[in-house]
């Protein structure tokens, strides 16, 4: 809905409350609360609860529970006052509350005097209409407030029944709505709520026990009493707010006093609304600073519309760029109506601005351009990658290529002569190159330790008569599911076997080592042997890795 529209400053305060603050619901009885309640001049059903209807003598004879009467034998009657009550033919029973056998229904949501729309302009911003009082609110009103939360209490009650009870917390809940909708005040006594609500033969009111009702009691006496804070606070502020637009609408002098001020608008209803003098004073003073502050606002948007025209007109003239200078632009144009219109100092900073916007787009041109050519370098240098990725399938770029020795070999090549010819930005050729084969040694080291894995399953001794072709040969009955790349292997085999080797030579030396020393520890003559001498060492001569020639020579030394 788009109608009707609020006004600002905030909406004016509706009659009912230009006398003065009213508590919620001062002017008129809340939904489902009625006319205060009047006994009927019988004593009711309940008092009598095997009698006669209302208004006849009482010793009708005692029939048989009201429970266990069908419901046809139930018809309902109203007393003199219009209030309702329910007569059992057979038992002559009357009681006020609707029978259970009839089964207690919830009275359906009357209509109600707030409305919320919507303003069309963007952005979108909700507001409050009252159709009484002709009352328009920013904020939602408590009475808009107390109505969605009976109307979401309606709703959700449609899913239960006496039969079929909610959980005992949607219960309290659904309690709570009845307490708002049979007038509950906050200085209500716990009695006169639960007369109200027993008498509203509603089934909120039978689904919870005793301890539970006291409990939602204590609650909304709090809830009814943060709520009337709650409109007692907005209404001050809509008097307020609406003073402070008296005194902004009366077209007061600059320098009026507040004595002289108040005799001005003394005979306007908004006036009353403030009967202390002091509130008042406050509000003046508050007034006063607003009026400044609009007034501020309004300069200043004089001003910007003002800068904006004189921003205009330099865009129009061919004699403004990048090189103008503040000095000729004023002493050229300083007799113009636009430049005239601002104060000089308002005008430079417009000058400033425009010649600032004027270095932004060059930037932007400038830098539009080194996006082209930066894009063109990229694609240049993803090329030069390409054609190095060929030169590594075929095997001419491994771990131990070097730039010098490649580079005669692609100086034809155009993505090469592309990337050196066009004073591109970003890495070089080298820096390429290099680039890769540092990937590549990468690869290398992930395919020693995968090596190091398939010799654990797979034993193979590297020794110097190791062959790369039998190495190969030895992987082929790898059955695990490691991988190596091919162009390493021939890497990894002349690796493992100059390891190997080195290893081999570490243990012999130290072979020679420990048997030189057991020699230098034996007693030897002239005519001592080598066997003799073996047989009286404290040393296996045989695990050492030493041949019998290489033993003599040393045993000879």
């Amino acid at each position: 809905m788009s109608q009707p529209n609020p006004f600002l400053p905030p909406p004016q305060i509706p009659p009912a409350y230009l006398g003065g603050y009213r508590a919620p619901f001062a002017s008129a009885p809340p939904p489902y609360a009625g006319a205060p309640f009047q006994a009927p001049s019988f004593p009711p059903p309940s008092s009598y609860p095997l009698g006669p209807p209302p208004g006849t003598a009482p010793g009708a004879p005692v029939p048989v529970p009201a429970a266990a009467v069908e419901p046809a034998k139930w018809t309902e009657h109203k007393d003199d006052s219009g209030k309702v009550y329910y007569y059992n033919e057979v038992t002559k029973e009357s009681v006020w509350e609707k029978p259970s056998a009839l089964g207690a229904t919830t009275p359906a949501l009357p209509s109600f005097e707030w409305e919320e729309y919507e303003t069309d302009d963007e952005p979108k911003r909700k507001y409050y209409y009252n159709k009484n009082t002709k009352e328009t609110l920013w904020e939602k009103p408590l009475a808009f407030k107390v109505y969605q939360i009976k109307k979401a209490a309606h709703e959700k009650m449609q899913q239960y029944s006496f039969e079929s009870p909610p959980p005992v917390e949607v219960a309290r809940e659904l309690l709570e709505s009845l307490y708002r909708e049979v007038g509950m005040q906050k200085n209500w006594t716990q009695a006169q709520t639960f007369e109200a609500a027993g008498k509203a033969n509603d089934n909120r009111w039978k689904w919870l026990k005793v301890s539970q009702k006291k409990k939602v009691y204590h609650k909304m006496v709090r809830v009814l009493a943060d709520e009337e804070l709650e409109e007692k606070r907005r209404i001050i502020a809509l008097k307020d707010d609406s003073f402070i637009g008296l005194l902004l609408e009366s077209d007061l002098d600059d320098d009026i006093s507040f004595v002289e001020a108040m005799a001005k608008v003394a005979g306007d209803p908004r006036y009353l609304t403030i009967p202390d003098v002091k509130t008042r004073e406050i509000l003046f003073t508050r007034y006063v600073k607003k009026k400044i502050q609009m007034q501020r606002e309004a300069e200043k948007a004089v001003i910007e519309q003002k800068t904006i025209a004189l921003i205009d007109f330099m865009k129009t003239s061919d004699r403004v760029n990048l090189t103008t200078k503040w000095t000729n632009f004023k002493d050229e144009f300083g007799n113009e109506e636009v430049f005239t219109a601002l104060p000089e100092e308002a005008s430079l900073k417009a000058f400033s601005t425009y010649v600032r916007d004027l270095f932004k787009e060059e930037e932007n041109k400038l830098k539009e351009g080194n996006k082209e050519f930066e894009d063109a370098s990229r694609e240049a240098r993803i090329e030069f990658r390409r054609l190095l990725d060929k030169f590594w399938v075929s095997g001419d770029i491994n771990i131990e290529s070097k730039w010098a020795a490649f580079l005669p070999s692609i100086k034809a090549e155009k993505s090469y002569l592309d990337l050196i010819g066009k004073n591109m930005t970003g890495s070089t050729p080298a820096q390429l190159f290099y680039d890769l084969v540092e990937d590549l040694v990468e690869r290398y080291e992930a395919d020693r330790k995968k090596l190091k894995k398939i010799l654990v399953d797979l034993p193979y001794t590297f020794s110097a008569e190791s062959t790369l072709e039998e190495f190969k040969a030895k992987l082929k009955e790898n059955d695990s599911d490691i991988v190596l790349d091919a162009a390493n292997v021939p890497f990894l085999f002349d690796d493992f076997k100059e390891a190997s080797q080195k290893e081999a030579r570490r243990e012999k030396q130290a072979a020679i080592k420990k048997f030189e020393q057991a020699l230098d520890d034996a007693f030897i003559t002239s005519t001592s042997t080598l066997p003799s001498v073996i047989k009286r060492l404290d040393l296996d001569v045989e695990s050492l890795p030493l041949s019998q020639v290489e033993l003599e020579q040393l045993f000879s030394d």
